[in-house]
């Protein structure tokens, strides 16, 4: 026998339904927005580009990646929320320190991107081990080790050059733009499979009161009801 929903279950997958949607949106718009300020980057002239430039856009990044991190965590509450809402708080610090930086130094820039990477892996790698049982938690686990092999490269480069700090700024925005966007699609997946179970559900507790008909019978068609027929009255006999 299929098993019936409560009411109290329907507004629950109903609620995680429209929150999983919503959450799907906020990380593909973050992920458009990630690839298409990535391709700015790279395709600025260095010769035209400062370094005050450089770090206004640094800064812009991180602080806008930060607020759609602690968006995303607000709406998906994945596991380890907490500490998606953490990361988010410390890319909007790192994003105001990189704008806001008296005599900011191309080091300090790299350190700042070096250190923002290492700690957005560290939570890939926990959404990684939390989502194992959805289809594509590889992508956190792929997104994750990259995102930490670029901080270190980043912290231990001796001697920064402008060249250097906007090409790892532009390739790391655009991998992780990519990487949302298939989250995106991922939690729109989880969405409609939640959604088609419940359907599955409710459709046999839909029709629990009507009866199917008998199998292996088949119709018969109603014959009509002969009636009686009425008896002539008696003729009165001769004596």
């Amino acid at each position: 026998m299929a098993a019936r929903m409560t009411v109290r279950q329907r507004r629950t997958t109903d609620a995680i339904s429209d929150v999983v949607g919503r959450a799907a949106w906020v990380y593909l718009a973050a992920g458009i927005l990630s690839v298409l300020f990535g391709a700015v980057v790279l395709s600025l002239v260095l010769d035209w580009v400062g370094l005050f430039t450089v770090a206004l856009f640094v800064g812009i990044f991180l602080i806008a990646w930060g607020l759609f991190h602690v968006l995303g965590a607000l709406l998906d509450r994945p596991a380890h929320w907490m500490w998606h809402l953490i990361g988010g708080a410390f890319s909007v610090a790192a994003g105001v320190l990189a704008i806001a930086w008296p005599d900011v130094t191309l080091f300090i820039l790299a350190v700042i991107i070096g250190w923002s990477l290492i700690v957005w892996g560290i939570l890939d790698l926990l959404s990684a081990f939390a989502s194992y049982s959805l289809r594509h938690w590889w992508l956190y686990l792929i997104r994750g080790i990259a995102s930490i092999a670029l901080g270190f490269l980043a912290l231990g480069r001796e001697h920064v050059t402008l060249y250097f700090v906007v090409t790892l700024f532009g390739a790391v925005v655009i991998l992780w733009g990519l990487g949302d966007i298939l989250i995106a699609f991922m939690l729109h997946g989880a969405k409609a499979k939640w959604e088609r179970e419940e359907r599955a559900v409710r459709r046999p507790s839909a029709n629990a009161g009507t009866r199917p008909a008998a199998s292996g019978t088949t119709a018969t068609r109603r014959t009509p009801v002969r009636k009686p027929a009425k008896k002539a009255p008696a003729r009165a006999t001769k004596r």
